[in-house]
């Protein structure tokens, strides 16, 4: 995964930092200040994420403003300077129909981008995420004073002063992430009181603590994937389902966990993953339905016949992105992989390569014919394709 970091600046001047990175289709990844989501190398809370994204799509990311590299002192922050920026940010990358990924906070401004630009998103995936801030919510005298008490803590504890260090911060981090290890909390603090400042931590909590989306929500007819773990301790589940009952077109996935959102090695993550595929790329998935475990992992090329014929699999037509040829083998394997995705040969691009390593095989009088088996087949779906 590689993400070049480019810059714009927005219709208020703050200068905004994004990234691209995959191929694919398109799909525009939202998180906001609070995560360890760096665009030059995200941490272990969004990591798997990113790196799965990436394999099938090509993403677009961005430092909201006051935070990791974009503009860290903006003369405003809120959700709707935020969407400006957002906007400003998928016009220099140039996505015009895309999906939308958010996680957590980053429910609330793909909602809000979501409803401002219809024509744009395509489908919204949304983990975590509630229609009402928390003072929006039917809460106790007393809660409210606890929330009151949150928005002054977040005003200094993540400048690292003495007494709001790690051991403080660990408080926070473990509404999200109860039964994560001590190094996982370690490096997700380093990552995250390093992007942005206590001023901006305080002044988007302020902001969103008092929002309520749910007429916004109830608006909008884009197909909706909402997600939300059972035991939350940071967003309450009846949130997620409130989330998901107020939006017309969603479908909500209740998911058997203690995190808010999942980490890489939980047994979560791969459901979550899954359903995410079927719901962004539902023909991408069936064309790779016949393929097993073992051939969705090794497939990037197709290895010389030293390796044996396990060198096959792909899980679709985009990671099938290029077959290296080297071998009479490669040819049998290369058509084993077509049959199986359902794909012609034109649709996969296929080049020569001399092989660079071990004693060949090769015997013209045998790869002749199949040769010309291969060519034949990719002629004859060239020539459709042009049709």
């Amino acid at each position: 995964m590689t993400a070049q970091v480019r810059f714009c600046t927005s219709a208020d001047g703050t200068r905004i930092a994004y990234s691209v990175a995959g191929s694919g289709p398109p799909v525009l990844f939202l998180v906001l200040h609070n995560s360890d989501a760096e665009l030059t190398g995200p941490g272990p809370g969004s990591r798997h994420w990113i790196e799965h994204l990436t394999a099938r799509h090509r993403v677009l990311r961005f430092d909201v403003r006051g935070a990791g590299l974009s503009d860290r002192a903006p003369s405003r922050i809120d959700l709707p300077s935020c969407l400006d920026d957002l906007d400003t940010v998928v016009a220099s990358a140039r996505f015009e129909r895309y999906s939308v990924v958010a996680l957590g906070y980053g429910v609330a401004l793909a909602l809000a981008h979501a409803a401002a630009r219809p024509e744009s998103v395509d489908k919204l995936v949304l983990y975590g995420g509630a229609l009402r801030g928390r003072l929006r919510r039917d809460l106790t005298p007393a809660q409210r004073n606890d929330v009151a008490t949150i928005l002054t803590v977040l005003a200094s504890a993540h400048d690292d002063r003495p007494g709001y260090g790690f051991a403080f911060r660990r408080m926070f981090y473990e509404q999200f992430f109860p039964d994560a290890p001590l190094a996982f909390l370690q490096e997700l603090d380093r990552l995250i009181v390093g992007r942005f400042s206590s001023a901006v931590a305080h002044a988007y909590a302020a902001e969103l603590f008092e929002l309520d989306q749910t007429a916004l929500a109830s608006r909008l007819a884009i197909p909706t994937l909402v997600f939300h773990a059972m035991r939350d301790q940071f967003c309450p589940f009846e949130e997620g389902q409130r989330l998901a009952a107020t939006t017309p077109n969603a479908r909500f996935v209740a998911v058997d966990s203690n995190h808010s959102l999942p980490l890489a090695n939980d047994p979560d993550w791969p459901p979550t993953a899954a359903s995410i595929d079927a719901f962004l790329t539902p023909d991408a998935v069936s064309r790779g339905a016949a393929l097993t475990v073992r051939q969705r992992e090794v497939l990037r090329r197709v290895a010389d016949d030293a390796t044996g014929v396990e060198a096959i699999s792909c899980a679709d037509a985009s990671d099938a992105s290029e077959i290296h040829m080297r071998s009479d083998l490669a040819f049998r394997a290369h058509d084993h992989v077509i049959d199986l995705l359902g794909l012609t040969i034109a649709e996969v691009p296929t080049t020569w390569r001399d092989r660079t390593a071990g004693q060949s095989r090769f015997r013209l009088w045998q790869w002749l014919p199949r040769y010309l088996r291969w060519y034949w087949r990719g002629m004859g779906g060239r020539l459709g394709s042009s049709h």
